[in-house]
C-alpha cells in the first residue's frame, strides 16, 4: 500500500489545528507520514500541535513568504508516493477516507493527480455538499480533497507570487503540461468554510483566479469582467447578510 505524505499548514489556528491533527491519526489507513508547516505562530497553536509531536514525520515552526511557500516546504519534505494538503480546521469526512482511496491511488499508474469531493462546513449554516465540476472555466474543486503524485508536485511546486488562487495556478498547469487527472466520486474533506483566507478575500481571490493565463487565454475579457462584477457584489453581500441566506442565493445543497 502506498506511503501518503499528510501535509498540514498553520498559522494562528489554536485549538484547530489540534482537531485536523486528530481526524488524520483516527484515520484506519496507516501508512502515511504527517508533516506539519507552521509560519511561526504567535498564539496556542504550537501548544496543540505539541501532544502529537512525536508522531510528526517533520515539524518547523518559522517564518515564511506566505501559505504556498508553507506548502512547498512541506512538499520538500515529503517522502510518500501521494500527497494531499489539509489547512488547519480541516478534518478527513470519516475514519475510511485514506482507506477508500489507496486502492484507487495505487492502481492508476498513470495518474498525476487525483480529485475527489468534500462537504463545506458553514458553522451554524450546517454542512453543504461541494463537487467538483469540469465543465465550463474556472473549474471548481477542493483543493484538500486532491491527491497528487509527489515526483509530480515536487517537480512543479506552488508559485507563490499567488497570495490566494496558487492552488488553482497549480491545477491549470498540470493540465496544460498534458499530467492527467482522475475523478473519484467520494467524499474525502470536511473543510471548514466559515472563515478561511479565501472567504475573507473572495474579490480579491476571484481578481487572482482570473489572471491565471490558462484562463485569460480561454475566456474573453467581457465575460471576465461580468463574473467578476458578480461575484463583487456577493462579496458585499457577504459582509451584512447571514450565511444561511447567501448559501441560499448561491444555491449550494444542504449535506443530509
Amino acid at each position: 500500500m502506498p506511503l501518503i505524505s499528510v501535509i498540514v499548514v498553520t498559522y494562528n489556528a489554536g485549538l484547530k489545528v489540534f482537531k485536523t491533527l486528530n481526524s488524520i491519526f483516527k484515520q484506519l489507513y496507516t501508512n502515511f507520514e504527517v508533516i506539519v508547516i507552521d509560519g511561526g505562530s504567535t498564539d496556542d497553536t504550537l501548544v496543540h500541535v505539541l501532544p502529537f509531536k512525536d508522531k510528526l514525520a517533520y515539524f518547523v515552526s518559522e517564518p515564511d513568504r506566505g501559505i504556498y511557500d508553507a506548502m512547498n516546504k512541506g512538499i520538500d519534505k515529503a517522502n510518500g508516493e501521494f500527497c494531499i494538503f489539509l489547512n488547519a480546521g480541516d478534518v478527513f469526512f470519516s475514519e475510511e477516507s485514506l482507506l477508500t482511496v489507496c486502492e484507487m491511488l495505487q492502481n492508476n499508474a498513470e495518474i498525476g493527480f487525483f480529485v475527489g469531493n468534500a462537504v463545506y462546513d458553514y458553522e451554524s449554516s450546517g454542512l453543504y455538499k461541494f463537487y467538483p465540476q469540469f465543465k465550463s472555466l474556472p473549474y471548481s474543486f477542493c483543493h484538500q480533497s486532491m491527491f497528487f503524485r509527489t515526483n509530480v508536485i515536487k517537480h512543479y511546486h506552488y508559485d507563490i507570487s499567488y497570495k490566494l488562487s496558487g492552488d488553482s495556478e497549480l491545477f491549470y498547469r498540470l493540465i496544460q503540461n498534458n499530467i492527467k487527472m482522475k475523478f473519484f466520486d467520494v467524499i474525502l474533506i470536511r473543510e471548514e468554510a466559515g472563515d478561511g483566507a479565501t472567504i475573507h478575500n473572495l474579490y480579491s481571490s476571484a481578481k487572482e483566479l482570473y489572471s491565471i493565463p490558462y484562463i485569460t487565454n480561454r475566456i474573453g475579457k467581457g465575460r471576465r469582467v461580468l463574473r467578476l462584477l458578480k461575484i463583487k457584489v456577493f462579496a458585499i453581500l457577504h459582509r451584512f447578510l447571514p450565511m444561511t441566506i447567501l448559501l441560499l442565493i448561491s444555491r449550494k445543497q444542504k449535506y443530509a
